[in-house]
């Protein structure tokens, strides 16, 4: 009894179930890319950056479950492709001095189009976390493809909105263009096995 207490008290201070371990880590590699697509009544821009760090630990053998998922953005380094804009949506609006990080954490999959991820193949999973923006947090459920290539190299991509409103940030407008409050994210990933 006292054995199953302490395993119960345990449990409860640690949190969720690490994944199995057949888990392996992948980690961010160069060829990674974050893209924001902004849109207006006329006009639309792109902001991007490779500045993406991060790392993901699961079980391809067993895709729904526990995942280890840590992915960072540098909201600094967003290029629109002109300096005054950078300079105005890093400073009046993402406030990148303050708040310098996009960050999205996960540590569950709670659906996927197959049970494993063999090589060559590509499924899609829906991981459930929690994506930081702006100093406001928010819980987000993002669906993303998964691929594995030679060399046991993972691809991922995923596409999906964010409300600036959602995260307190004041909606950019450039010359007489307002731009709208929900933008577009694209991130596509390239991430090396990590040696065990």
């Amino acid at each position: 009894m006292r054995r199953l207490l302490v395993v119960t008290v345990l449990s409860l201070i640690l949190g969720p179930t690490l994944p199995s371990a057949q888990a392996a880590v992948w980690r961010v590699k160069e060829g990674s890319e974050v893209v924001f697509i902004s849109k207006a009544s006329i006009e639309s821009f792109d902001g991007k950056t490779r500045h993406v760090r991060g790392h993901i630990a699961c079980d391809l053998e067993r895709l729904l479950g526990p995942v280890e998922l840590a992915i960072e953005v540098d909201l600094a380094s967003l290029d629109t492709g002109i300096s005054l804009r950078n300079k105005h949506m890093r400073e009046r609006h993402l406030e990148t001095g303050k708040f310098p990080l996009a960050v999205f954490t996960a540590e569950e999959v709670i659906a996927a189009s197959a049970a494993a991820l063999a090589p060559g193949a590509t499924e899609t999973v829906t991981v459930r976390g929690q994506f930081v923006l702006h100093g406001v947090t928010h819980q987000r459920e993002i669906t993303a493809r998964v691929s594995l290539a030679a060399g046991g190299v993972l691809t991922v991509a995923a596409d999906f909105p964010v409300k600036l409103s959602d995260h307190d940030i004041s909606r950019p407008t450039f010359l007489v263009l307002r731009l709208a409050d929900e933008q577009q994210v694209a991130v596509r990933l390239v991430m090396a096995p990590e040696a065990p």
